[in-house]
Protein backbone atom coordinates (compact mmCIF):
# COMPACT_ATOMS: atom_id res chain seq x y z
CA UNK A 1 0.00 0.00 0.00
CA UNK A 2 1.56 3.18 -1.02
CA UNK A 3 1.48 6.82 0.22
CA UNK A 4 -1.45 9.33 -1.43
CA UNK A 5 -0.10 12.75 -2.57
CA UNK A 6 -1.25 14.34 0.41
CA UNK A 7 0.11 11.99 2.88
CA UNK A 8 3.47 11.97 0.86
CA UNK A 9 3.83 16.20 1.66
CA UNK A 10 2.49 15.95 5.11
CA UNK A 11 5.36 13.72 5.80
CA UNK A 12 8.04 15.79 3.86
CA UNK A 13 6.78 18.55 6.22
CA UNK A 14 7.28 17.13 9.12
CA UNK A 15 10.48 15.62 8.12
CA UNK A 16 12.32 18.46 5.87
CA UNK A 17 15.37 20.35 6.88
CA UNK A 18 14.83 23.66 8.19
CA UNK A 19 16.61 25.74 5.68
CA UNK A 20 15.52 28.56 3.34
CA UNK A 21 14.18 26.55 0.16
CA UNK A 22 12.04 24.42 2.64
CA UNK A 23 10.32 27.02 3.95
CA UNK A 24 10.10 28.71 0.74
CA UNK A 25 8.59 25.48 -0.39
CA UNK A 26 6.07 25.09 2.97
CA UNK A 27 4.90 28.72 2.47
CA UNK A 28 3.76 27.76 -1.24
CA UNK A 29 1.75 24.96 0.29
CA UNK A 30 0.38 26.75 3.05
CA UNK A 31 -0.82 29.32 0.66
CA UNK A 32 -1.94 27.18 -2.34
CA UNK A 33 -5.89 26.98 -2.51
CA UNK A 34 -5.51 23.68 -4.82
CA UNK A 35 -3.62 21.91 -2.34
CA UNK A 36 -5.91 19.98 0.25
CA UNK A 37 -6.58 21.69 3.95
CA UNK A 38 -5.03 19.42 6.37
CA UNK A 39 -1.37 20.03 4.31
CA UNK A 40 -2.29 23.80 4.23
CA UNK A 41 -2.38 23.55 7.80
CA UNK A 42 0.61 21.63 8.50
CA UNK A 43 2.81 23.75 6.40
CA UNK A 44 1.84 26.56 8.32
CA UNK A 45 2.37 25.38 11.36
CA UNK A 46 5.45 23.90 10.52
CA UNK A 47 6.51 27.71 9.35
CA UNK A 48 5.07 29.37 13.05
CA UNK A 49 7.14 26.79 14.66
CA UNK A 50 10.21 27.48 12.83
CA UNK A 51 11.51 24.29 12.47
Amino acid sequence: MGLSESNARLLGIAHAPDSPHVRERLAWLRDDPMEEAEVRVAAGNRLAVGS
